[in-house]
């Protein structure tokens, strides 16, 4: 099972991204946040494998969070994704081994 944190400051986009992750029976998604604050706290709590984040939220944004997440461990890899004014951050942390994209 692939390990999720989603982290957006928009409960809908979390619940959403949740169940679509989630109905691919591969992923679980362990840990939700609302702001870059708390998912550099879940993410050294969690250990998850993936983190999805909005770039853009009040107060830390996604690129912060990511170059403080980055600095306690490095990242394997990150893909983004823009439509419109949504911003989502994919970044594949060394622990996981194998991920599957698609678009």
């Amino acid at each position: 099972m692939i390990r999720v944190l989603l982290v957006d400051d928009h409960a809908v986009v979390r619940t959403g991204f949740r169940l679509l992750l989630q109905s691919t029976g591969e992923v679980v998604v362990i840990g939700e946040a609302e702001s870059g604050e708390a998912a550099c706290t879940q993410y050294a709590e969690l250990e998850p494998d993936v983190v999805v984040m909005d770039i853009a939220m009040p107060g830390m944004g996604g690129l912060e969070a990511l170059r403080r997440m980055r600095a306690r461990q490095p990242v394997k890899g990150r893909a983004t994704r823009r439509h419109g004014r949504l911003q989502t951050l994919c970044t594949i942390l060394p622990r996981t081994e194998c991920c599957q994209h698609s678009t």
